[in-house]
């Protein structure tokens, strides 16, 4: 199984995780969601950062691998340099410093061309493909927020 049909199988679903899992009283920095309109609440305070989950338009982008497999694999390819980078910063202990410093030099090319890329490659909104540009699209300002 790969990382990502792993993705959504055994995490709790979006409502319990809204009721179980709010901020705290006075909570204030970064705030991890996906794009369920449940959690637009907790960003109407300017103390709390909305942060997309790059990993759930990764999921999108691979459910539509069967449908529009040349375009998937280019999805899925750009997403995976993103997270690379990542787990070289797991892998060498970088400090917040150092993971700026690159994300700013490495991922932030990478998601500006993919950003582009998926704006001039838009499905139908009813279809797989036009789920997952839209998602990736509507989530941008979110998905990029950690670079």
């Amino acid at each position: 199984m790969s990382r990502y049909e792993a993705q959504g199988d055994d995490a709790p679903d979006n409502e319990r995780l809204a009721d179980r899992e709010r901020p705290g009283a006075g909570y204030e920095g970064a705030l991890q969601t996906d794009g369920y309109q449940v959690y637009d609440e907790f960003f109407a305070s300017d103390k709390i950062t909305p942060h997309g989950c790059m990993a759930h338009a990764c999921r999108y982008f691979f459910e539509t691998k069967d449908s529009d497999p040349e375009w998937a694999d280019y999805a899925l390819t750009e997403i995976e340099k993103l997270f690379a980078i990542e787990r070289t910063f797991k892998e060498t202990g970088a400090s917040h410093e150092e993971r700026l410093r690159v994300r700013t030099a490495e991922s932030t090319p990478i998601l500006e061309q993919f950003k582009s890329w998926v704006q001039n490659h838009r499905g139908l909104p009813r279809s797989g493909w036009g789920r997952a540009t839209h998602y990736s699209l509507a989530q941008w300002d979110k998905l990029v927020q950690y670079t």
